[in-house]
């Protein structure tokens, strides 16, 4: 088989044909005495909240406490009749040896049981107690044990048949229905809710899962029709899982497009920052240039006051050598110039050393605008790559889910059906 099962049950603690809640209970966790149909039992493993000895634990309290509203508003404690476990039993098509041996097929396995707690925990919430693998069967199964939370602990009300033909009852015949025709509608909406809770195992776990909504027996269709079905079934998964690969690949890029973006932001704002305080030190390098400057004019004209001061010292100088005409007076007029020499080379030096140093100032700001403009250029460059190729995945996503759009069957054909292994 290569199509889906999955199938509730209630049971009360009094039970009905010996099926109780002590018994279905004492079945999961392979009591000996309670599981003579399995030829080697293995303790079931827990897949989610808790083991089967908490779920007794759990149900026995609660139904110690709880309590019935009699018409008259009065309150009792629950019959021992009343339903107070719902429970769900869904099962894979793989054969167990053949899970064992192909460890593709066990990964489908594993996705299928992930699929089906999730589906269970959206259907009940908190109500979902627990959920336990047997692996000693034919076919890897999955138990599902559902409590109430209401004071009465009325299972029933988590049975969507039961409640949907409850719902139909209690509102009263309809003009010119008697009992038998209002029994029938009831039935009708039993078997309508119950195709609805089908299809929406189907919708989340069997179709992604590769498994068809019903076997070709209950239907009638020929060797050909099931093929067909099967293949159609299996392209809508693999369409699924390439629209799930490129929506993967898609959000990927769209990450990393972000990311390159922001460092791309990041780049042109330390670009930006970087060329401001280069431009404020080319000012500062022409400010210190011009005083430069300032500073050589006003050195020029220091020395040019040194020389005209030089050149009456050195004619008052000689006129004193002249009136001396001593040997003493001409040496030390001689030594004066050379005091007056030394001084001038002294300052050119040192002005000509700020100038050099300005201008070194200015050319490393310089620099460092260019620097920062080619920066900014190849971030531009990769953000603008990067929105290219999200935009192109989000062209392949969009064409894989029109094509996941025209493989999806009509699942409303599926309500003329008759409900596969569910009775009301």
């Amino acid at each position: 088989m290569s199509y889906q099962f999955v199938h509730m049950e209630l049971y009360s603690r009094k039970g009905r044909d010996g099926r109780s809640v002590d018994f279905v209970l004492a079945e999961a966790a392979r009591r000996p005495d309670a599981c003579l149909h399995v030829q080697n039992p293995v303790p079931p493993a827990v897949v989610f909240g808790v083991d089967v000895d908490e779920v007794r634990h759990l149900h026995d309290e609660r139904a110690a406490t709880a309590k019935a509203t009699l018409a008259t508003g009065k309150q009792r404690a629950i019959r021992q009749d009343q339903n107070t476990l719902l429970t769900v039993v869904a099962s894979h098509p793989a054969a167990m040896d053949s899970v064992a041996s192909n460890p593709a097929l066990a990964d489908e396995v594993k996705e299928w049981e992930a699929r089906t707690v999730a589906w269970l925990r959206d259907q009940y919430g908190v109500a979902l107690v627990s959920v336990i693998r047997h692996v000693d069967e034919s076919y890897p199964h999955l138990h599902a044990f559902v409590l109430p939370e209401a004071p009465d602990l009325r299972a029933g009300a988590l049975h969507p048949g039961q409640e949907a033909k409850r719902r139909v009852v209690s509102a009263g015949a309809a003009n010119g229905e008697d009992g038998k025709t209002l029994n029938r509608r009831a039935d009708v909406a039993y078997r309508e809710a119950m195709r609805d809770w089908q299809d929406s195992y189907w919708q989340a776990v069997g179709l992604p899962c590769g498994l068809t909504r019903l076997g070709p027996g209950r239907r009638r269709l020929t060797r050909d029709e099931w093929q067909a079905e099967r293949t159609q079934v299996r392209a809508v998964r693999h369409a699924q899982d390439r629209a799930a690969l490129i929506e993967a690949e898609a959000d990927s890029l769209a990450s990393q497009a972000k990311a390159d973006a922001a460092i791309a932001h990041a780049e042109r704002t330390e670009a930006d920052r970087i060329r401001a305080a280069a431009v404020e030190q080319a000012a500062i390098a022409k400010r210190l240039h011009d005083a430069a400057e300032m500073r050589l004019r006003k050195a020029r004209a220091a020395l040019s006051r040194a020389s005209d001061e030089g050149k009456r010292i050195l004619g008052a100088a000689h006129r004193e050598a002249d009136r001396l005409r001593a040997f003493g007076g001409r040496l030390r007029a001689l030594w004066d110039g050379l005091r007056r020499s030394a001084m001038e080379d002294r300052l050119r030096a040192s002005v000509a050393r700020d100038l050099a140093r300005e201008r070194t100032r200015a050319d490393e700001a310089g620099r460092r605008v260019a620097e920062e403009a080619r920066r900014r250029r190849e971030a531009e460059s990769r953000a603008e790559d990067a929105v290219a190729s999200a935009r192109a995945v989000g062209r392949e996503r969009d064409a894989a889910r029109r094509q996941l759009s025209a493989l999806l069957p009509d699942l409303r054909s599926e309500k003329q059906l008759t409900l596969g292994r569910t009775r009301p």
